[in-house]
């Protein structure tokens, strides 16, 4: 029988984002996936603090602190005053984070940026900073009553919010939790949405060098708003700038929208997200927007899963949308769907003008004066008379449609050089003055003997034999004999990562490669000719993840095995190998992640088959395993497994079997034995599910291993 704390029963819980309250069995936001606090009675309400600062009434609270209203005695004036919360007055690590971001917000002066004024320490040892106070909208706000910001009105406010970063920036100081709810919109001396960024409470201070001051975060401890964390942060990374211009990106993505730009069920499925997905384009997103095709480009660079991708800095970016700003208002094509003709209407297109359809681009004629060359795509512009005239690349048209003109130039002949007589055709004569009356007569050169023909029927003869050889060979492809460096398209089964072997030599790596095509085949790829260990450092890890697809060349090497040379990852948006690498990857990590974040068991429980639930396992039993099984490795912390650790076993259109060694997540089981699984994932309803969970012994991996 369980029972039930009523004090803790009768409480409230609030959300840290949205403010909304839910009871308190309830852990996670079901709108935004934040994390949701206790509500308490607060002691500190009309208090003053230091002599100065009378504590009016609580305005936020977040995940360390809580936001005061509160009035300067001794000036009369309205101030913000931010605690940490008493529960984390013991945490030193709390304390120091507190005391950094009075630190980092002291290191700026900027008319966009909130200004501190004070801080000190109350009775209860709770630290405590004096700011500006604001009166105004969150940009939260503003897209939860407006449903978006119009993108006229959203550019200037991100350009502000860039300078106020590229400030803090170049001050050392990145923000690490940047959002919509820390962008505020107030206004100063009649001038409206002018920007004040706030809440730098897990910033990171560097120094000159750019090396961080104090090590304030453990090893691979995540921070920030799930639904704006760039992929490193989600990963536990080192971050730098770049972090930041995500995260803006990510909140310009929302403005623009009123949508976040990837969420998942889950705060797990959310960052897994950010790491490997991309989000909807605005058409699709918003298709009763009409959001420039530049602005589009500037979101989605600025969301670029790489940093190098990305803006390197914030100036970059606010360039970026200053131009952006040029090119749709400054031209004075302000986009307004009233001042467009009446031929614009989609209704009015007619059947049969598909390939003018896809020529026209909306994005010129709609959203700026700059449209593409007129020798590239059909365009849209006004003619002196205000009407609207479409034309193709010769530059003619037709007022009001899409028309396709003839390049054939006109005719230069008359009607009548033009007709035809009918008749027969006399045969020609010579002329009367010129010709002696001797008939043509075609007579065969001296040197066109039998023996000089053959020889010519045989030099034209070996090219065509030549190339019907060279044509043959190319479609033999890798099995032509001829064909030193062989190329090959398939699948990566297992990757042995390079590692020192027992007796102190180097293994330079191996992959498990299963060719496309007809003849499909399994190759043993060789890595000591590529340098794997750099490749990995410069590019995604989920290039070299099992169920990836690739482009490998290289020579024939010993024992039918490919010595690799060159390699590139495809990118595949329907390859289900990765897929359901993915919902292994998901099963394994919700697993581990259940002590730290509750409800995450279910989310495993979740990614399995009804089959398994039915017959291998019910809910009560899965949870008796799995709260204990498998005991992970404190060095796992990825959200994914780490190469080498799985191998596809079989696969298929609809069933992969996976083998999982647990060396290098797990520790060995309470016997001291490692611990080895075989997984089936199999494809229902579009979605891969785990269908067998079961414990193998260390022979079977070994079996499958190449030789």
């Amino acid at each position: 029988m369980a029972f039930e704390d009523l004090n803790q029963a009768a409480k409230k819980k609030i959300c840290t984002s949205c403010k909304r309250e839910f009871p308190a069995n309830i852990s996670v936001c079901p709108y935004d996936k934040s994390m949701l606090m206790f509500l308490q009675k607060d002691e500190l309400l009309g208090t003053i603090l230091n002599d100065r600062y009378r504590v009016i009434e609580e305005v936020g609270r977040g995940g360390m602190s809580v936001v005061y209203r509160g009035l300067h005695e001794m000036m009369d004036r309205t101030v913000a005053i931010k605690m940490l919360q008493a529960q984390h007055v013991t945490d030193q690590l709390s304390i120091k984070r507190f005391q950094q971001e009075a630190q980092a917000a002291s290191h700026l002066q900027h008319p966009h940026v909130i200004t501190v004024y004070d801080c000190g320490v109350v009775a209860t040892g709770q630290p405590y900073i004096v700011m500006d106070f604001l009166e105004g909208d969150s940009l939260t706000d503003v897209i939860k009553r407006d449903n978006h910001i119009p993108f006229q009105r959203a550019v200037p406010i991100f350009a502000q919010a860039c300078d106020a970063l590229d400030h803090a920036h170049q001050k050392g100081v990145i923000h690490r939790d940047l959002k919509s709810s820390n962008i505020m919109l107030v206004e100063v001396e009649g001038r409206k949405d002018f920007v004040k960024v706030v809440d730098f409470g897990i910033a990171k201070l560097t120094n000159a060098s750019g090396k961080m001051q104090q090590n304030l975060t453990q090893t691979g401890e995540i921070f920030g708003s799930p639904i704006y964390m760039s992929p490193e942060q989600c990963l536990g990374q080192t971050l730098d700038n770049r972090s930041d211009i995500y995260s803006m990106g990510a909140v310009l993505y929302e403005a623009l929208t009123g949508l976040p730009p990837l969420m998942g069920d889950t705060i797990y499925a959310t960052m897994k997200m950010h790491v490997s997905e991309m989000p909807e384009g605005f058409a699709r997103a918003r298709p009763d927007l009409r959001i420039p095709e530049q602005l589009e480009q500037i979101t989605f660079k600025a969301l670029a899963k790489k940093p190098e991708q990305r803006f390197q800095s914030m100036q970059e970016f606010r360039d970026a949308l200053e131009q952006c700003m040029r090119t749709q208002f400054d031209t004075g094509a302000m986009p307004s769907l009233l001042s467009a003709p009446p031929s614009m209407g989609f209704s009015t297109i007619a059947p049969g003008s598909s390939k003018e359809l896809e020529e026209f681009d909306l994005s010129g004629g709609l959203f700026g004066d700059d449209p593409p060359a007129a020798s590239e795509r059909t365009t849209f512009r006004r003619t002196e008379t205000g009407t609207g005239h479409f034309s193709g690349s010769e530059g003619g048209g037709t007022t009001g449609r899409i028309t396709s003109r003839s390049t054939r130039p006109p005719s230069s002949l008359s009607d009548t050089s033009a007709r035809r007589t009918t008749g027969v055709r006399k045969p020609m004569t010579t002329d009367k003055k010129g010709s002696k009356g001797k008939p043509f007569k075609l007579t065969k050169p001296d040197w066109l003997t039998a023996r000089n023909a053959a020889i010519g029927a045989v030099i034209l003869l070996i090219p065509a034999l030549i190339t019907g050889v060279v044509m043959l060979l190319n479609q033999m492809g890798n099995d032509n004999p001829l064909l030193i460096t062989k190329h090959y398209e398939g699948t990566l089964f297992y990757y042995a990562p390079p590692e020192q072997t027992d007796d102190g030599k180097e293994f330079p790596g191996l992959f498990l490669f299963k060719t496309l095509g007809n003849k499909s085949k399994m190759l043993k790829v060789d890595l000591s000719k590529f340098d794997i260990t750099n490749y990995m450092a410069s590019a995604n890890q989920a290039d070299i993840r099992v169920g990836a697809r690739w482009d490998l060349k290289g020579p024939m090497g010993p024992n039918n095995s490919l010595v690799l040379e060159g390699g590139t990852y495809v990118q595949d948006a329907s390859n289900q190998y990765e897929k359901a690498r993915e919902c292994i990857d998901s099963f394994f990590t919700s697993l581990r992640d259940n002590q730290k974040i509750e409800g995450l068991l279910r989310t495993a429980w979740d990614l399995t088959s009804e089959r398994f639930q039915k017959e291998d396992m019910n809910l009560e039993d899965f949870v008796k395993k799995f709260q204990s099984e498998p005991n992970f490795k404190d060095s796992f912390r990825e959200n994914f497994m780490p190469p080498g650790c799985l191998m596809i076993k079989e696969g298929g259109k609809s069933k992969v079997v996976f083998l999982v060694n647990g060396n290098y997540i797990a520790n060995n089981d309470s016997a001291g034995n490692p611990v080895y699984y075989m997984v089936v994932v199999v494809l229902k309803e579009n979605n891969w599910l785990i269908d067998k969970f079961e414990n193998v012994t260390p022979e079977i991996w070994q079996k499958s291993l190449p030789n």
